[in-house]
């Protein structure tokens, strides 16, 4: 039977949308979580390439295209999300195959230096092998979770803010969190951009996560650092993480500030563990150590592909930066 290969914009949404909650259920994704996955096409967009059979989608590869940076030039990354075969094909020596061709024709259209120049995920340990053999998968590491087991007398320093608007500005009109951002690019070499219009699309307006965020100030109003909290039962059961790390190198007071209050918050909300996940070769991933985090590893693999010809395998082992609110696991 032939296949035809089409664009997510090309194909009829409810086709696409049948096919994903026959692959993943019991998970199921609602009308405003695809209305938000879809992203508005400047902060976030969903770009994929589906099959069709017989007017039914039976395999589809995707990533979410975000905006970024990359050794202080602006570049997209995609994560790669939700790529699937259906159970009528699952198991057929085809699958495989046709998962792969999906793959190949979304980074022909969607990978490029000018259009989305990396894209990382963290595929299962079942198509890893796959996608390293066929779709130009480079492992980059095996990432480490650091954890901290928590009591029933944690406190929240005065000093941190629970909640605060990602839109408050400055005396001078710029917004603080775009302050705190342009300080933290300086020490990404490449990442997604964290700013205040990246983080109102992922927490914000996520329609059925809850996020919380706290923050640690200067006298002046700047922010200090910032932390992102969030449920985080796909790494570890009854945890709570630290989805986002916003805390400059030089702030080591409002690191420490933050990861009691952090602790705090968590252990107020029933979790019994904190987790955090920084890149192992970060100052970040050094600090969280210090303030008593045990690194354990995790058993998953960051794997890249990059269509920028000026960023090698070994640029990105030292420079890419992720965090849990990178994937879409938290």
């Amino acid at each position: 039977m032939s296949i035809a290969f089409r664009t997510f914009d090309e194909l009829e949404p409810k086709l696409l949308h049948a096919a994903y909650d026959a692959a993943f259920a019991p998970r199921t994704r609602t009308a405003a979580a695809w209305s938000h996955a879809r992203g508005d096409g400047a902060v976030a967009r969903l770009e994929g390439i589906a099959a069709v059979q017989e007017g039914r989608v039976v395999a589809a590869y995707a990533s979410c295209s975000m905006r970024g940076i990359c050794q202080g030039n602006f570049t997209r990354l995609g994560q790669v999300v939700d790529s699937f075969v259906t159970p009528e094909v699952r198991g057929t020596l085809g699958a495989a195959r046709l998962l792969v061709q999906c793959g190949e024709r979304h980074f022909a259209r969607h990978g490029g230096a000018d259009t989305t120049a990396f894209h990382y995920g963290w595929p299962i340990e079942a198509v890893r092998p796959l996608g390293e053999a066929h779709l130009g998968y480079v492992p980059l590491r095996r990432e480490v979770v650091l954890y901290s087991e928590l009591s029933g007398s944690e406190s929240c320093p005065g000093e941190v803010q629970v909640g605060g608007d990602v839109e408050e500005r400055l005396s001078d009109g710029q917004a603080a969190h775009d302050e705190l951002w342009e300080r933290l690019a300086r020490e990404r070499a490449i990442a997604v951009s964290h700013d205040a219009a990246w983080l109102r699309w992922r927490v914000r307006e996520h329609p059925h996560t809850s996020y919380e965020r706290l923050v640690v100030r200067h006298a002046d109003g700047r922010l200090a650092g910032a932390v992102v909290l969030a449920a985080s039962d796909a790494w570890h059961p009854r945890t709570i993480a630290i989805a986002d790390w916003l805390v400059p190198e030089t702030e080591s007071s409002a690191a420490a500030l933050l990861v009691a209050a952090a602790r705090a918050r968590a252990a107020a909300a029933g979790a019994k563990v904190l987790l955090a996940l920084v890149p192992t070769r970060s100052a970040a991933f050094d600090v969280l150590q210090q303030l008593q985090l045990k690194p354990h590893d995790s058993g998953r693999y960051l794997c890249v592909r990059s269509f920028d010809p000026r960023v090698g395998e070994r640029d990105l082992r030292a420079g890419l930066w992720t965090t849990m609110l990178d994937s879409d696991l938290v």
